[in-house]
């Protein structure tokens, strides 16, 4: 009559288990006994993650992962692995992470940047970050994360650049020779890199728009009426990238003077809209 299958998913826990690496030593007996020195051989034996530490591979992956991809501190690492019987602190497992950072990850890092700054489009942006028991810092004081990734031209790359300050010298630092694109906010450091095209973000463009309208208390049809230029302008822009250089800038230098000139002016109004009326 045939059978029936029932399918369930059954979990494996993660295990820790120690490995001893077993190195065995060799000397010549003869000379031990009748030459001045006595040659030793040693076996080969893996090369540590850690001198002096029992990481390994596995176990710093682990780690790593937990905290970065899944978010798990290591203070709740370090109480899973108690509660498993693995007596492992925090410090340790934070000198763990350090060090696996320091000395293999930043290899990968470095290649990731060197082909980040061959890319043609870039993207840019700086964010607050507050760090605690910084030297000679105090525990309120403001660090920043630069942050920079890649456009679509190639597989994706995003670097984290942790800096204590907002200073123009990070990014100028960061992206040298770059010659391309940058797509940034409208922060003022950015036009200090050379030989860097900077892309204003349209984005950051209409929210003052829309808390100009919202401070105004323009009716919300105004509101529509701007989003439909913007959207206008978005869909000339994606049929321009079907055109060449040539063709596509005084396009889109066309686009920007008319929707700049109308709105700085006052002077866009929509169909429907009475002729003292402004929308910005």
């Amino acid at each position: 009559m045939g059978f029936d299958v029932r399918r369930e998913l059954m979990i494996i826990p993660a295990q820790v288990k120690v490995v001893e690496h077993v190195q065995y030593k060799y000397a010549c007996r003869d000379c031990d006994h009748n030459d001045i020195q006595t040659p030793i051989v040693k076996a080969q034996m893996p090369r540590p993650v850690q001198p002096g530490s029992m990481a390994s591979p596995s176990a710093v992956a682990y780690v790593m992962t937990k905290k970065f991809v899944e978010g798990m501190p290591l203070y709740r690492q370090e109480q899973q692995f108690t509660r498993n019987g693995v007596p492992l602190s925090r410090q340790t497992l934070a000198n763990w992470v350090v060090h696996a950072s320091t000395t293999w990850l930043s290899k990968i890092y470095d290649c990731l940047h060197e082909e980040l700054v061959r890319r043609r489009y870039l993207h840019a942006d700086e964010t607050t970050l507050q760090v605690l028991h910084e030297a000679e810092r105090a525990a309120e004081t403001k660090s920043y994360m630069w942050l920079y990734r890649s456009g679509r031209d190639g597989p994706p790359i995003a670097l984290y650049d942790y800096q204590e300050t907002r200073s123009s010298e990070h990014p100028r630092r960061f992206l040298a020779g770059f010659k391309s694109y940058l797509h940034v906010d409208g922060y003022a450091v950015y036009n200090d890199i050379p030989d860097v095209k900077l892309v204003r973000c349209w984005a950051h463009a209409r929210r003052k728009f829309d808390e100009a309208l919202i401070a105004q208390r323009m009716p919300a049809w105004n509101a529509q009426w701007l989003g439909w230029l913007i959207m206008a302008f978005c869909q000339s822009s994606s049929t321009c990238r079907q055109e060449n250089e040539r063709s596509r800038s005084p396009r889109k230098k066309a686009w920007n003077s008319a929707i700049g000139c109308s709105l700085w002016r006052g002077n866009l109004r929509s169909p429907r809209q009475r002729n003292d009326t402004k929308v910005v």
